[in-house]
């Protein structure tokens, strides 16, 4: 039997537990401008960070040489209308960095490719890039979808990056995606899944990303897609649910796109009344701003702003400095 006291302390500490969490509560501008400041910062420190291991730096330099047999690079010819498909089978072999040309020559064959290479501020390093296994599978959206990849960096004999990439096709369309890589103390995850059919009409399409810096979360996202089916090969969206938590600031979607008239002479009205996106602070459950669509009178197109508690609105990308380098990002 439950004694006096004992009920009094349960009493207490439920009616303590209660007042100690605090409730949403909007920001004021100032304090979310602050918020938006601090996450920037943060994101901005975490990518310089990640570009600057060796795993990335490599990468860059294997993706920036045209003579190179991998599968990513920038070579604009690469693109062009009436280039071959790349070929897993006909690039294997093993290939050495030559520094007199600055190419890599093709030293034999073999079941794999292998290239060897130095850093280039660290010419005496040894570097081996190691492609296992890289198969690809035309989809609707896109030919040459990868469907199968294993990738492993070596750096003076340290293994520094690991990629493992599955992905499943069915009507020709993606039905799922696992890929999970391992750089230095960094750690990303992402699963994607689609269920229905044709037959059926609807389903879903959903997924997860996950990135940790050893045992620190540092991204969680999580979205979650109803879709209607229209066949031979396509389907559309209907309704979004997202949900993104990056350090300590959560971004929440809830979209009725399927209520949403595309071709509507009031989008950005329509759009608005049909979603909520906010932007909170997980720390002090501090909302920090909704994101809305908006004109963008500068440029005569419709733009996300966020929009603060005392109603004014500003250009998301003038918020997020990030979100300007990525824009300006060249691909």
């Amino acid at each position: 039997m439950m004694t006096l006291k004992r009920s009094i302390s349960l009493i207490l500490l439920s009616t303590l537990t209660v007042f100690s969490c605090k409730p949403d509560h909007p920001l004021d501008k100032k304090e979310a401008v602050n918020n938006i400041r601090a996450l920037d910062s943060e994101i901005i420190g975490l990518a310089e960070q990640i570009s600057e291991t060796p795993a990335v730096r490599a990468l860059e330099f294997l993706k920036n040489q045209s003579s190179s047999p991998l599968p990513f690079k920038n070579d604009t010819s690469a693109r062009l209308s009436g280039h071959p498909p790349y070929s897993f089978a006909v690039k294997k072999g093993v290939y050495q960095w030559d520094t007199i040309t600055g190419s890599f020559v093709k030293q034999k064959d073999t079941t794999v490719i292998l290239l060897h290479f130095p850093l280039i501020d660290r010419p005496k390093s040894a570097c081996r890039f190691l492609l296992s296994d890289y198969q690809t599978r035309d989809t609707k959206s896109r030919p040459g979808f990868p469907v199968s990849a294993e990738a492993k960096l070596f750096i003076d004999g340290h293994e520094e990056l690991t990629v493992s990439h599955h992905a499943v096709l069915s009507e020709n369309m993606l039905s799922a995606i696992i890929t999970d890589a391992h750089a230095g103390d960094f750690d990303l995850h992402f699963h994607l899944a689609r269920t229905g059919d044709f037959s059926q009409q609807s389903g879903i399409l959903k997924g997860d990303l996950k990135i940790q810096e050893g045992k620190k979360e540092i991204i969680n996202m999580e979205f979650k897609i109803d879709i209607d089916y229209h066949p031979p090969v396509a389907y559309s969206v209907r309704y979004i649910r997202f949900l993104m938590t990056v350090f300590e600031t959560e971004l929440k979607a809830d979209i009725n796109y399927g209520a949403i008239n595309p071709t509507s002479g009031h989008y950005a009205d329509e759009f608005n009344s049909n979603s909520k996106i906010f932007l909170k602070n997980l720390e002090n459950r501090g909302i920090i701003g909704n994101i809305v669509l908006s004109l963008n009178t500068g440029k005569d197109k419709l733009d996300y702003f966020i929009r603060f508690s005392d109603g004014t609105e500003s250009l998301l990308s003038d918020q997020f400095i990030i979100l300007k380098k990525l824009i300006h990002l060249k691909y």
